[in-house]
């Protein structure tokens, strides 16, 4: 019996790819079927592809000119395994992932596992790994869900559809597939969202088995011009709730998942194309969306100012989706150029997100002064080092550069810093991790001496 089937597709990918299909047949699970889907590779990809298939029968390898959305679908209809995993042609897992999942989600009968990923990437020679929490809170990890039509699980909008395993008969049975639409970037939305619409019984799992790269230049998510698929993308899973009855239900669930997809586009796309694209996502919203529709309860406050510039104010919605981007443009900017010449910056945050912005600027030589809130750190340090209150700010001699490392309480930490009369000039706000790490970090190390 086929336990899980794993699903990869792969178009010119051959400096990846036999990383991500070896890791997957050196599995310890050792029921698995691996369909591996090629959209029409010209680099090589296939002479990988055979080879690895010579060393193991287990591989099989289509072939095919559509889009992700179509390789996907083609492989899915071959699929026999209890449950479908994916894993993308840059990608790797680690050797108990599938097995750790299948006994987990073959126990408690799961329609949809999801766990911890890592983003990772290389620099200087060495990989680098960091965790990323996709459950709902630390306290529901590890535990089965049950759920009847609650939006608890939609509620976590797009969290990497591929770091877990569905129950094949799951998807069968409420026709959940992918769109095959032109293009190799997001025809993964509608499939989480149906998937996390119809799941009944779902599992988080605290750990971490999938490495997700984020250093690919040939990457679609590092495509900065593809807002007609993404509103595309949109439009006909729209379509499918409508007729399938589901609209009304799933309105507020849909426009949050739309609004925070296209926020994320507009912080990807370059200053000079944003403004055009902003009035092209204000024009497919306002299609989609009524003004009565529109007033739905329990909407995050910041939702709701959009959808009131939206119908009765174009010029301030486009300013509000502007805004946060151009707060990441200012952090993008610091970087490039004066964090380059900065011999001693301080750190305010040693969170997770700290983690990550210490490793890099140790990596980069420079001399880091730690600042946090936490009495506990401030008592037991943090990375060997003394971690001071940001009261003590105030008595540094130099105007050192204050690099605040948080995606939630960012807001608060600076009016901390003003509060104590610290000027906007030296503060310098990080609150994007995955912008944080694709755009500094993994673009701007070499400049940096990583």
């Amino acid at each position: 019996m086929t336990k899980i089937t794993s699903i990869t597709y792969v178009k010119n990918g051959a400096a990846y790819i036999e990383r991500c299909v070896r890791s997957v047949a050196k599995q310890s699970l050792r029921e698995i079927e691996i369909i591996v889907v090629d959209g029409g590779s010209t680099d090589g990809t296939l002479t990988v592809l055979e080879r690895l298939y010579r060393e193991d029968p287990r591989i099989k390898i289509l072939t095919s000119e559509g889009s992700v959305g179509a390789q996907f679908n083609m492989a899915f209809k071959m699929a026999t395994g209890e449950y479908i995993a994916v894993c993308e042609g840059d990608d790797y897992i680690f050797p108990d992932k599938y097995e750790a999942q299948y006994k987990i989600a073959k126990r408690y009968d799961l329609d949809v596992l999801r766990a911890c990923y890592y983003r990772f990437f290389e620099c200087g020679g060495k990989e680098y790994r960091y965790k990323v929490e996709t459950g709902p809170s630390k306290e529901r990890y590890d535990q089965l869900i049950e759920t009847e039509g609650g939006d608890q699980f939609l509620a976590l909008g797009i969290n990497g559809f591929w770091n877990g395993i569905y129950r094949r008969e799951f998807l069968v049975s409420h026709n959940i597939y992918m769109n095959e639409t032109k293009g190799a970037a997001y025809q993964d939305i509608s499939f989480s969202f149906l998937c996390q619409l119809y799941a009944k019984r779902i599992w988080f799992m605290s750990d971490a088995y999938h490495c997700y790269r984020i250093d690919n230049p040939e990457a679609s998510s590092n495509d900065s011009k593809c807002i007609d698929m993404h509103i595309e993308e949109y439009e006909l899973l729209r379509k499918r709730l409508i007729k399938n009855d589901l609209w009304e239900r799933c309105q507020r669930m849909f426009l949050l998942w739309e609004l925070g997809s296209y926020q994320y586009f507009i912080n990807e796309c370059s200053g000079a194309d944003r403004l055009k694209e902003v009035r092209k996502i204000c024009q497919a919203l306002l299609v989609q969306h009524s003004r009565d529709n529109s007033k739905k309860d329990r909407l995050p406050e910041g939702t709701m100012d959009l959808l009131q510039a939206l119908f009765y104010d174009k010029n301030r919605f486009c300013a509000l989706m502007l805004d946060q981007a151009g707060q990441n443009d200012r952090t993008i900017q610091y970087f490039e150029n004066q964090g380059v010449n900065e011999k001693t910056m301080i750190l305010f945050g040693a969170g997770h997100f700290g983690d990550i912005i210490y490793d890099f600027l140790k990596l980069s030589h420079k001399e880091i002064i730690v600042v946090d809130n936490s009495l506990k750190l401030q008592s037991e340090g943090y990375k060997n080092q003394k971690v001071h209150h940001p009261d003590f700010i105030g008595s540094f001699n130099k105007d050192y550069p204050i690099i605040i490392a948080s995606t939630v309480c960012a807001g608060e930490m600076y009016k901390q810093l003003k509060v104590l009369g610290v000027e906007d000039r030296r503060i310098v706000i990080c609150d994007n991790e995955e912008l944080f790490l694709r755009k500094i970090f993994v673009r701007l190390n070499c400049r940096y001496g990583c």
